[in-house]
């Protein structure tokens, strides 16, 4: 009975002219159809998309027709649609049947007609599943794939899916995704299917899929099961013949190892969008032919390094973005040498270990996008990954990279790291990426381009450098781009340009330098654009352009599009601009001018016009042919435009009056008057204005007007019923028991109304429908805007106008009550928060009161303290000076008999006292830093005093150390390699001490390391430990610049320019900042001082005791010295000189070049150089005297300090 509808609905289409039906679709033929979907709705009345000639008819064609059970006359046999019917069958691919209202189709048992071109059928049913059941197999002898649609209003039980008899044994693919199936069960549902190989289930609301079902299915290679609610799947192997299976869209929380083990031929796994937080080992062992695995949107948290994939060694792209993964660990990816594409976009990655991809060098693609956390990545990441061809990370929080970072992507086409915070970037960062064709690295913190940062870049397209600080571009930059096509570099900080900026850039097309200019520093500039003949795209608002330079570029015919603003557009002197476009031009935007008034002539057809942000403009002039979009919107004192019709049309925020041709002539399609700055006209003229708009544009936009308040108003104009799509002429609707005239729309207007009084919604609503022109009356529905008043507002007065509400705080009782209530509920409050703060103020009355007396206490108990150091200068009996080659910055010292020992004194220098009263607090404070001090590797501190000369001198008393200064030892032994390592490890060990205790000792020198008798080292004369006030930092550091540009530190530089340039003075002479010799090259250049300049000063130790001979720089690079020192000194440093390190052993010297790095943040710290040279005394095997171990431990640059206390 079912196929009776058809028929009938076929004649009735045209398909059967012959028969001289009436028919509502009768249109002329046409031949040769190609066409894919023919339509005939009985219910609407449409008509054909292509009237059809049923013998000339393409393989391809599609047939759709909706039946309605209902309204479709029922007649005992199909065939009646005679041998004109017959022609459309035996050419269709693809066949579609869908009811409306009634059950679906039932086809007789007819051999009599078959279908022998028929691959996909398509049925569209609401009840029943007789059809389905009943399919006449001789009709559809050619089916492959078989398509059941269900609307969500029906779930169907198994019970309501009966197998096909007799099967259908050519179908292939079966299709009842979308059905609302809750449960299929291991019964016989798919027997009728017996050759299924895809089949798609997706969209359901299964909970669980049975393992028997899979068996009945040998044959099947493709199952969808996404979109579903699976949260498990059955103990039972999937099929062994499964190549692709779409488990995504889940709730899945574990992936059972054992639902993978028969899969040994699956090459597709999508398990994204389900609530994976772990996968266990082994689980993908038994799919070693996997190609493809999804795992995106889970929750996993961790890649173990044991190797989770390594079994994949087939695998081609593993997808795992949107998941928590925190860390990238070497051996994570093992087994995976296959493998092109890696998606990590959107985790939470901070770490990834340097050899996290060691083990895909096939690698061709890596996303890393969104990882917020990630901040920097190992200098070795992307050591083996030579044939990576797209390395995208932007948003990932990158301060920086490595110099070579980037060296061993040699075939890399995509590098994209915009959006993070790169503040710097190396001059060579680029110059191994000679394949790059795209390189987006906006929105960063860069404030400079290095000048030959793109030179090896030949290949480069596409280059973004927009929204950064640059205050200006290096000339040349873009010169090597000789293949660029898009240059974005706008929204820039720019002071100044380079009129070549572009010149050689001849194979560019779109150059946008649009907002990159500080409104202070707008000039002129002549940008040199005349080579550039394949541009199309100009974007160069806010750079001014010499006088006439903009008529020139807008006539050039290559140019399609041009934007341009800036104070010389227009005439200074008359404030008028005249633009005529070429006929090539069809976007023209002109925005942030002076221009009083423009004229534009437009030749493009459909051409764009945008004139947008001129405050001064008042008047618009615009001739074209052909004008689609009009936008003269935010100039705040425009009031006359002239222009012809254009289909889109924006005014927003401009005072332009009510004009008629509104929506009739300007905005045809789509209008747009958004927040206008003068609604009187409009308020005047609202039913005209919105009933040309509502009857003409297809997207009307008043959002942000008062004047749309009037609600009477509104629901006469647009609120008028309306039809969508149907193509009737004067229709009519009943509404009411009254036949209302409606609309007719080709398409449903979009009606646009925020920060407005009023709002219209949408409404569809069903009633009777009569067609005048064809006589004819059904039900239908149309479309209808009801309009309110938004809340908060009410309708007051006869027009309906929808007024603000008044509040509560809109009468002044209302204020006053507030004020009150407020007053009255805040005030205990206050009350009891002065009571608090007064309370706290007595008691820190009391704990200052406490304090002061505790102070004095404390100040007692020092001083008394200090009483137990003091030593009588009478119990000291001097005996010799024995600093004479080594003299300190403030002593002299002397061997002295203290009772029964020999100690050593150091007497302040009566000089210094009078020179400088400051002296003796520094004295002081290193007496003071050595009695609270205790260390090893330090002198050892015994009390104070002073002496009974006149006029009194400071002194203390310290350890006496038998072998004296290392450079005295070095002068007269010959010391084994392994004690001299010792001396240095003992003096680093000592350095380290102060540098944790947060001092610097800032004479570091070999005269201050002291040898015990077993040569053991200590390290001596703390005068210069504290810095100075930066009163005398000024005095003794601010020095003199000469011609040369070095800078002479204190008094000392004079002493020694006035008395030649005695060397071997400043080889032992101390200053307050410390021994010229031995200081640091930013001590002499800047007088800059930190711990890195104690390290630089400890590397001329390691020198001196390698090659027994003061460090004297000058000497061992044969630099003839004329004049003073210093500026000798400095010019050296600055040619970047240092000692030369040639003969030592490879360790040793790599140790001593990074302590003399001229650069302070490359000198390891103390704690790291004594790491390196206790792992090397460790060593059994080291040889003393000839040579190094073979395996020596690395100096760790970045090792913190730790403190080491005796």
């Amino acid at each position: 009975m079912g196929w009776i509808w058809l028929a009938v609905v076929l004649l009735t289409s045209g398909l059967a002219p012959a028969l001289g039906a009436g028919s509502l679709c009768a249109a002329p033929c046409t031949p040769n159809f190609k066409g894919t979907y023919v339509v005939c709705s009985y219910r609407r009345l449409l008509s054909l998309d292509v009237p059809l000639c049923p013998n000339q008819m393409s393989p391809d064609v599609r047939v759709t027709c909706d039946l309605d059970a209902a309204t479709t006359p029922v007649s005992p046999d199909w065939t009646v649609a005679g041998p004109h019917v017959a022609p459309l069958f035996n050419n269709m691919s693809s066949l579609s049947l869908q009811t409306t209202n009634g059950p679906c189709c039932t086809l007789p048992q007819r051999n009599d007609t078959a279908f022998p071109t028929l691959k996909k059928l398509d049925l569209q049913c609401t009840t029943s599943l007789e059809f389905w059941a009943t399919l006449p197999t001789p009709l559809f002898t050619t089916l492959a794939t078989l398509r059941l649609t269900v609307p969500a209003s029906n779930a169907l039980s198994p019970r309501d899916l009966p197998p096909p008899s007799p099967p259908l044994v050519g179908v292939t693919a079966f299709d009842i995704s979308a059905a609302d199936l809750v449960q299929v069960t291991p019964d016989a549902t798919f027997d009728g299917l017996p050759n299924l190989s895809v089949l798609n289930l997706a969209g359901n609301l299964l909970t669980a899929a049975p393992g028997q079902l899979w068996q009945r299915l040998t044959a099947l290679r493709f199952l969808d099961l996404s979109d579903n609610y699976l949260q498990n799947l059955d103990s039972a192997a999937l099929p062994s013949s499964l190549q692709v299976l779409n488990l995504s869209r889940n709730r899945l929380p574990t992936l059972p190892a054992a639902q993978l083990q028969a899969l040994t031929q699956l090459q597709e796994l999508h398990l994204g969008s389900n609530v994976l937080t772990t996968l266990a080992p082994g689980v993908f062992a038994p799919t070693s032919n996997l190609r493809q695995l999804t795992l995106a949107a889970n929750h996993l948290t961790d890649l173990p390094s044991t190797g989770l994939f390594a079994a994949l060694t087939r695998l081609q792209l593993l997808e795992l973005s949107d998941n928590a993964l925190t860390k990238l660990r070497a051996g994570a990816l093992r087994g995976l040498g296959q493998l092109r594409t890696i998606n990590l976009s959107f985790n939470q990655l901070q770490t990834m270990e340097a050899q996290a991809l060691a083990t895909v060098p096939q690698l061709r693609v890596l996303n890393m996008t969104g990882n917020a956390g990630l901040k920097t990545f190992p200098t070795e990441l992307f050591a083996h990954q030579g044939l990576l061809e797209q390395l995208l990370f932007p948003g990932c929080g990158l301060t920086g990279f490595a110099s070579n970072q980037f060296d061993a992507l040699t075939s890399l086409q995509q590098l994209a790291f915009y959006s993070n915070n790169v503040a710097t970037i190396h001059p060579q960062q680029f110059a191994r990426l000679t394949n790059l064709v795209y390189l987006p690295m906006a929105s960063n913190r860069l404030k400079e381009l290095p000048p030959h940062i793109f030179d090896s870049l030949t290949r480069l397209e596409v280059l973004y450098i927009d929204s950064h600080r640059f205050t200006s571009l290096p000339p040349g930059i873009f010169d090597r781009l000789t293949n660029l096509q898009q240059l974005f570099a706008y929204n820039l900080n720019l002071t100044s340009i380079d009129p070549g900026l572009v010149r050689h850039n001849t194979n560019l097309r779109y150059l946008d330098l649009s907002n990159s200019f500080q409104p202070a520093h707008s000039q002129t500039v002549d940008l040199q654009l005349s080579g550039l003949v394949n541009l199309t795209t100009l974007l160069l608002t806010s750079l001014q352009l010499p006088a006439g330079t903009n008529q020139a570029l807008l006539a050039r015919t290559n140019l399609e599009h041009v934007e341009l603003g800036g104070a010389s557009v227009c005439d200074p002197a008359t404030g008028i601009g005249n633009f005529t476009l070429s006929d090539a031009m069809s976007r023209f935007v002109l925005q942030d001018t002076n221009c009083e008034a423009i004229w534009v002539a437009a030749h493009r057809v459909a051409a764009e016009v945008v004139l947008m942000y001129n405050k001064q403009l008042t008047s618009v002039t615009v001739r074209a042919i052909d004008l689609h979009e009009l936008a003269v919107s935010h100039n705040p004192v425009l009031r006359t435009l002239s222009s012809p019709a254009c289909t889109e049309f924006d005014m927003s925020g401009t005072p332009l009056p009510y004009d008629d041709r509104y929506c009739q002539a300007w905005g045809q399609n789509v209008f747009q008057a958004r927040s206008l700055s003068d609604p009187s006209s409009y308020s005047d003229n609202l039913a005209r204005f919105l009933r040309n708009c509502f009857y003409n544009a297809a997207i009307l936009d008043l959002s942000g007007n008062g004047f749309m308040n009037r609600l009477t108003v509104m629901r006469e104009t647009l609120g008028q019923p309306f039809l969508v799509g149907t193509g009737m002429v004067q229709p009519r609707v009943q509404i009411n028991r009254m036949w209302t005239p409606v609309l007719s729309f080709a398409a449903v207007p979009a009606l646009v109304l925020q920060d407005v009084p009023a709002k219209c919604s949408l409404q569809s609503r069903w009633d009777r429908i009569f067609d005048q022109a064809n006589n004819n009356e059904a039900v239908d529905v149309y479309q209808q805007f009801d309009c309110a008043c938004v809340p908060g507002y009410s309708t007051q007065g006869a027009a309906g106008t929808c007024t603000r509400n008044k509040t509560f705080l809109d009468h002044w009782w209302g204020i006053l009550i507030v004020v009150v209530a407020s007053t009255l509920v805040t005030l205990p409050f206050f009350i009891c928060v002065l009571r608090v703060i007064f309370r706290r103020l007595r008691k820190v009355e009391d704990d200052l009161e406490l304090n002061a007396r505790l102070l004095e206490n404390a100040e007692t108990v020092v001083s008394a303290l200090k009483k137990g150091w003091e030593i009588d200068f009478e119990e000291l009996a001097l005996r010799e000076r024995i600093d004479g080659s080594i003299p300190g910055t403030f002593g002299e010292v002397y061997r002295a008999e203290w009772g029964k020992f020999e100690v050593c004194v150091k007497v302040l220098r009566l000089n210094w006292l009078h020179m400088d009263p400051m002296v003796r607090q520094d004295f002081e404070k290193e007496a003071e830093f050595l009695q609270q001090t205790k260390h090893r590797n330090l002198v050892r501190f015994f009390g104070l005093g002073e002496t009974n000369w006149s006029p009194p001198a400071p002194f203390i008393v310290l350890e006496l150390v038998e072998r004296g200064a290392l450079n005295d030892v070095l002068n007269k032994e010959h010391l084994p390699w392994r004690t001299k390592l010792s001396i240095a490890a003992d003096a680093s060990r000592g350095l380290a001490f102060i540098h944790s205790l947060g001092h610097l000792h800032r004479d570091v020198k070999s005269g201050n390391c002291l040898i015990t008798s077993d040569y053991r080292c200590k390290i001596n004369d703390f005068g210069t430990l504290k810095r100075p006030s930066e009163d005398r930092e000024r005095e003794h550091l601010r020095g003199v610049e000469d011609d040369e540009g070095w800078i002479a530190l204190g008094s000392l530089a004079s002493t020694v320019a006035s008395t030649g340039s005695s060397q071997a003075a400043l080889m032992t002479m101390s200053t307050t900042a410390g021994t010229p010799m031995y200081m640091a090259p930013e001590c002499l250049l800047q007088g800059k001082v930190s711990p890195a300049a104690d390290v630089f000063a400890f590397s001329l130790i390691l020198w001196e005791l390698h090659f027994e001979r003061s460090p004297d720089i000058l000497r061992e690079l044969e630099v003839p010295l004329r004049g003073p020192l210093f500026p000798t000194l400095c010019r050296v440093y600055r040619e970047g000189r240092h000692l030369p390190l040639e003969g030592m052993v490879d360790w040793y010297q790599r140790l001593c070049a990074a302590c003399m790095s001229l650069e302070p943040a490359d000198r390891p710290s103390f704690d790291s150089v004594l790491h390196e040279l206790e792992a090397t005394l460790a060593h059994p095997d080291l040889d003393m005297e000839v040579k190094a171990v073979v395996s020596q431990p690395q100096l760790d640059l970045d090792t913190s300090t730790e403190e080491q206390r005796v």
